[in-house]
């Protein structure tokens, strides 16, 4: 089972496939994070993407899955990077493969 939906169902105490506001407190209590009733309902309005006061596996997957803001691209990232622009597949990308690139993402100019 991934790891996310593990995390998920741990706190998902009565399996009804989402978080409530209580499973959210008792998570963070038994992770030895103590919050006031208002940090917690702040926390949960973070992750409450469609407004109904709980988390659904869906809501989770996505903000658990979304890379902070400002982190560096993964290996795996800056691989397709460079992919779409060596065009010639040699492993190397030359001054016309930039120039190119910068075209199909409509910059003229470098």
């Amino acid at each position: 089972m991934d790891r996310l939906r593990e995390a998920f169902d741990s706190v998902d105490l009565d399996k009804s496939g989402e978080i409530s506001e209580k499973e959210l407190m008792a998570a963070m209590v038994a992770a030895g994070e103590y919050r006031s009733v208002e940090q917690v309902k702040k926390t949960l309005s973070q992750f409450d993407l469609n407004g109904d006061g709980k988390i659904s596996w869906f809501e989770f997957e996505a903000i658990m899955s979304t890379p902070p803001a400002g982190a560096p691209p993964t290996a795996s990232e800056i691989e397709a990077a460079f992919c779409l622009f060596d065009q010639d597949h040699n492993g190397r990308i030359s001054l016309s493969e930039v120039k190119e690139g910068f075209r199909f993402f409509g910059r003229e100019e470098i």
